[in-house]
Formats: C-alpha cells, structure tokens, sequence
C-alpha cells in the first residue's frame, strides 16, 4: 500500500512538472536557451540552444553566467558576417546598432541573472549578441537561423 501511495505521489508530482513547464512555454512555438558566459574581458562567448528554429514566436531564456559584468542581449534581422557588422572603435567600441535591424533586446542583465525575452521572427538569418562596450569584438555574438 504504501508504495502504491508513493508511486502515485511521484507520478502526480511529475505530471504538474511536465504541465508547468508545457504551461510556461504554452504561448512560445520555440525556445532557445541563451547563456553569456565570461571570464572577465579576455574570454566571452554567447552560447545558443538550439541554433535553428522554425518561424514564429521565439523566446530567449537569456542567462548571464558572469560574476562580475553586466550584458545585455541584441536580436538583429542580419545576413552579414559577423567581421562585416558596423562598429565603432573609437570611445563606443560598440556595433553601431542604428545602422541595423534590431528587433528587440534584454537590457543590464546583471551576474547569474535571467531574463526572458520573445520576438515574432520570420524564416532567415539572425544575429544574437551583447552589445555592451567591447563584448561583441571579444566573442559575444552568435547567429541563429529561422526556417519556413
């Protein structure tokens, strides 16, 4: 009796883990998981799960594993390289954002902070990054694609 009773405990306790994760994303036709990571300004990096999806509404899990830096996270409708994308070297040392189409973004992403964010995104190619000064040169971009 008693490990019938467990077993139905566990299993309704699994079902609403199941139900509240299909609940959070109920109105998203994908996720992605987003991570930026650091180890100060020397290493940076923009990590993306999965890296294509189908059009529709996209949300970004957008976490920040750093322990010191504050990010942020820029979606750009883009079909240009990443070396190719208009920066500013000089005192900005910042892709130069009003030269492209950003489609939305999460701002002061503080150290282990997550922020969600959705866009509607048609079939094409998007650029993912962090435009806060220096991090794009420094490795935090990324592209995902959107298909039919």
């Amino acid at each position: 009796m008693i490990t019938i009773a467990k077993s139905a405990i566990l299993g309704g306790v699994l079902t609403m883990a199941v139900l509240g994760i299909s609940h959070q994303n109920a109105n998203a036709d994908a996720t992605v998981d987003v991570k930026l990571n650091d180890q100060g300004m020397e290493s940076m990096n923009l990590q993306l799960s999965p890296a294509e999806v189908k059009a529709g509404k996209i949300t970004f899990n957008v976490s920040s594993t750093s322990k010191e830096l504050v990010h942020e996270f820029v979606v750009v409708r883009s079909d240009l390289a990443t070396n190719a994308v208009p920066y500013s070297d000089g005192q900005d040392n910042e892709v130069d954002e009003g030269k492209l189409n950003v489609l939305g973004e999460a701002e002061d992403i503080d150290p282990g902070q997550t922020k969600v964010l959705t866009l509607n995104l048609e079939p094409g190619q998007y650029l993912l990054m962090c435009n806060e000064a220096g991090h794009y040169k420094a490795g935090m971009e990324n592209t995902l694609k959107v298909v039919p």
